[in-house]
């Protein structure tokens, strides 16, 4: 049986070019998933933080399984 959150880290991991952890918010308010990976990611890519959070947020919704 696949495991569709590591499915999930992966595919982000292609999108964002650098490894995703994919975990679970400590309040159920803050959605399913979370991950840091815009925070990681904006200095290199010279973005604000919330700029790639958007831009992954976006591509991600063409990810098998993300609803």
């Amino acid at each position: 049986m696949a495991d569709p959150v590591a499915e999930l880290a992966g595919g982000l991991s292609e999108l964002a070019g650098a490894p995703v952890a994919v975990e679970r918010p400590a309040e159920a308010a803050h959605g399913d998933y979370a991950t840091n990976i815009a925070l990681r990611v904006a200095g290199a890519r010279k973005q604000s933080p919330r700029d790639v959070a958007t831009e992954l947020a976006a591509a991600a919704a063409d990810l098998s399984g993300v609803e």
